[in-house]
C-alpha cells in the first residue's frame, strides 16, 4: 500500500472513530449533523381538551368569628371563677367574681345622697311653680340632683363590674390570672368567643387573586373530617410584603360549636371554566428555556413543543393549561427526540381524557 493510500485509510479510521450516535441522529466530528437515518417511534395518547371549573386547594385555621378579652373593669381580688374553661354560657352569666371592698357602704351613701337630692329638688320644683322659691335656688337643687345621680352611676358601675359577665352567648376560652390576685383594673381576666361562626383563614397566591369573587362559595374540610359548605366574605386588598400572599377569610357555620376555634382546614374553590388537560406528571419536560411544557406529535409527524402552566393534581395526575384542542401528547420518548424532528407514532389509550 502506497504511503497516500495509508494516509487516506488512516483519515477514514479517524473519521469512523470520532463519528457518534446520538438518539437516532449522527454527527461527524466537525458537530454537523447528518440525516437520520431511521424515525423514531414514540408513544402517543390523543386527546381533547376538556372546559371545566378546577378546584383551587389552599390550607388554613378557623377562627372564632368573634373573640374578646373580658378585663377587669375595677381594681379588687379575684374571689372566683364562676365558669369553667371550654363552657358554653348565655349572655350576662357571671364569669369572674371580683372583691367588693368598701364599694357596698360607698353605694349606699351615694343612694342617700341622690334620695335626699332629689326631695330637696322636688321640693324646689313646687315651690318654684307657686313662686314661693327664686330661680337661684331652684337651680341650686337641679345642679345638686344631676351632681348626685353621676355619682350614684359612677358608683353603682363600680360595683357591678366586680361581677365579670359574658357580653353575648359563647364559650369560656380561657382563664388569664388564678383566684387570689389582686387586680388594679385593666388587666385580662378571661378569653371569651362566639362559636358559632367560624372564620377560616387562608392565603391566596397573587397569581389566584382574580380566580377568586367575595361571595362564592368554597367547600372546607376540617382536620377531624367533618365538612362545610362555607362563604368568601372576605379578601383582602394588601398583600403581605414577604410571601405576596392575600388574606382571604370565608365564614362557615357553627351553630352547634362541634368545631374549635384555631382547627386547621382546607378549602377547596371553583375557579373560572378554562379549557385544561389532565396528564402525567412524566409527560412533562423542559424546553432549551427552561420553560415546563410538553412535547406533542403535529399533522405532519413532526415534534412540537408547547409550554403549560399547572393548574392542580388530581390523583397522580396534573391538570395543566395552554394547550391547543385537539393534541398528540407524546406519553414515552419525549426526552429521546427533538423539537421539529419528524417521528412515527403508536397510539396508547388516552390518560386522563
Amino acid at each position: 500500500m502506497t504511503v497516500k493510500n495509508k494516509f487516506l485509510w488512516g483519515l477514514a479510521l479517524i473519521g469512523a472513530i470520532l463519528g457518534y450516535k446520538v438518539g437516532t441522529h449522527y454527527y461527524n466530528a466537525g458537530g454537523a449533523k447528518t440525516p437520520p437515518q431511521e424515525v423514531y417511534t414514540v408513544a402517543v395518547n390523543t386527546m381533547d381538551v376538556q372546559h371545566l371549573n378546577p378546584l383551587l386547594t389552599l390550607h388554613g385555621y378557623a377562627k372564632a368569628h368573634s373573640i374578646v378579652k373580658l378585663n377587669a373593669e375595677t381594681k379588687g381580688e379575684i374571689l372566683s371563677f364562676d365558669i369553667k374553661q371550654g363552657a358554653r354560657v348565655n349572655k350576662g352569666t357571671v364569669l369572674a367574681t371580683l372583691s367588693i371592698e368598701d364599694r357596698d357602704e360607698a353605694l349606699q351613701e351615694a343612694q342617700a345622697r341622690l334620695t335626699e337630692a332629689k326631695k330637696r329638688f322636688d321640693i324646689e320644683k313646687e315651690l318654684k311653680a307657686k313662686n314661693f322659691s327664686s330661680e337661684l335656688s331652684f337651680m341650686q337643687a337641679k345642679t345638686n340632683l344631676e351632681s348626685a345621680e353621676a355619682a350614684h352611676s359612677r358608683i353603682q358601675t363600680d360595683f357591678n363590674n366586680t361581677k365579670i359577665v359574658a357580653p353575648f352567648d359563647g364559650v369560656v376560652l380561657k382563664h388569664h390570672t388564678d383566684i387570689g390576685n389582686k387586680l388594679r383594673g385593666g388587666e385580662p381576666v378571661i378569653s371569651f368567643a362566639d362559636l358559632k361562626t367560624l372564620k377560616v383563614i387562608v392565603n391566596l397566591a397573587e397569581k389566584n387573586y382574580s380566580d377568586i369573587k367575595q361571595g362564592q362559595t368554597a367547600a372546607v374540610t376540617f382536620q377531624n373530617g367533618v365538612i362545610k359548605e362555607g362563604l368568601v366574605t372576605f379578601m383582602s386588598r394588601s398583600a403581605d410584603p414577604k410571601t405576596r400572599s392575600y388574606e382571604l377569610e370565608i365564614t362557615v357555620d357553627n351553630e352547634d360549636e362541634a368545631l374549635p376555634d384555631g382547627i386547621t382546614a382546607e378549602v377547596s374553590l371553583p375557579t373560572p371554566k378554562r379549557p385544561i388537560y389532565k396528564i402525567a406528571p412524566s409527560s412533562l419536560t423542559l424546553d432549551d428555556k427552561g420553560r415546563m411544557g410538553v412535547k406533542v406529535v403535529n399533522d405532519a409527524n413532526k415534534v412540537v413543543f408547547h409550554p403549560t402552566t399547572y393548574v392542580m393534581s388530581e390523583g397522580n395526575l396534573i391538570w395543566v393549561t395552554g394547550l391547543p384542542n385537539k393534541i398528540r401528547l407524546i406519553a414515552y420518548g419525549a426526552d429521546f427526540v427533538e423539537i421539529g424532528e419528524e417521528v412515527q407514532t403508536k397510539e396508547l389509550n388516552p390518560q386522563g381524557s
